[in-house]
């Protein structure tokens, strides 16, 4: 199976595509019995079942509009929302 930043990407954005999964301050915990990432825990996740793609953290640093990833996801005013659309503009460049 050949994997590529998009296909990680697009997994990844899965796993916290509902805003129960999704979590800051940690990248990963169980909450009421489910499984919840952060941005960076959700690629982790994904990392675990597929071979590593060395372009999917750079490619959503580059969507960040702060260049990082987990303070992105951490920062108190950023919502869920706003990490869905780092994601998506990461899948987009991808494309």
């Amino acid at each position: 199976m050949t994997t590529t930043t998009r296909d990680v990407l697009i997994a990844a954005r899965a796993l916290i595509a509902d805003e129960r999964n999704w979590i800051k301050g940690a990248n990963f915990r169980k909450v009421a019995g489910c499984d919840c990432f952060c941005a960076d825990g959700a690629v982790e996740e994904v990392f675990r079942n597929r071979p590593w793609e060395p372009g999917v953290r750079p490619a959503l640093r580059a969507a960040s509009p702060n260049g990082m990833i987990v303070t992105y996801n951490d920062a108190d005013e950023t919502t869920h929302a706003d990490v869905l659309a780092m994601f998506d503009r990461a899948i987009e460049a991808c494309s």
